[in-house]
C-alpha cells in the first residue's frame, strides 16, 4: 500500500500542481517516489566469491570480467531505480555471499565493496587499467587506476557509468 503522504499527494495533486506545460504527471511521479523512498527496503544481491576467485586465477577465460564481484553486482542492480538506490541514507544494497552463511549487518556490504576495489586495482575487470606509473613502478600515483580507453562497447560504457 501507499503511505499516508503518498495518498494525500495522489488526492490533492490537482490543487498542488498547476499544469506547468504538461509536466504535472512527471512532477507527481517524482514526488511520490521521494515520499516512499525511505520506506523501501534496500535490495539484496547474491554474490559468488568462488566464481570471482576462479576468474582471478584465469582471467583470460572470461576477458570481459563477467565473473568478477563488480560485474555480478552490476548485473543485479541494473534493474533497480538508480534514483532510489543511491539516495539511501544507509547501505545502498544488502549482500548475501552464495554458499556462505552470514547476515549482512554492514560487514558483508563492506566486504563486497572491498572485493570490488581489489578487483579493479588488480586489473581483473577490463573497464580500468593500472596507472602508467603503476605499470612502470615509478613515480607518484602507483596506487591508482585509469579508465580503459578501449572499453567502448555498450556494456563497458554502461558499467563505467554504474561505477
Amino acid at each position: 500500500g501507499t503511505s499516508l503522504l503518498s495518498s494525500l499527494l495522489l488526492n490533492t495533486k490537482v490543487f498542488l500542481l498547476p499544469d506547468l506545460g504538461g509536466h504535472r504527471q512527471f512532477l507527481t511521479a517524482k514526488m511520490l517516489k521521494w515520499a516512499s523512498r525511505n520506506r523501501r527496503e534496500a535490495p539484496t544481491v547474491t554474490l559468488n566469491r568462488t566464481l570471482a576467485h576462479h576468474h582471478k586465477l584465469n582471467p583470460k577465460k572470461h576477458p570481459d570480467g563477467s565473473r568478477t564481484v563488480f560485474a555480478q553486482l552490476y548485473h543485479q542492480l541494473t534493474t533497480e531505480d538508480v534514483d532510489l538506490l543511491f539516495h539511501r541514507k544507509d547501505q545502498f544494497f544488502h549482500v548475501r555471499f552464495e554458499g556462505e552463511g552470514a547476515q549482512d549487518l554492514g560487514g558483508l556490504y563492506r566486504e563486497a565493496l572491498q572485493c570490488i576495489a581489489d578487483e579493479l586495482m588488480a586489473g581483473a575487470h577490463p573497464i580500468v587499467l593500472p596507472s602508467p606509473n603503476r605499470q612502470q613502478f615509478f613515480g607518484e600515483n602507483q596506487d591508482c587506476c585509469v579508465l580503459n580507453p578501449s572499453a567502448q562497447s555498450p556494456p563497458s560504457t554502461e558499467q563505467l557509468q554504474f561505477l
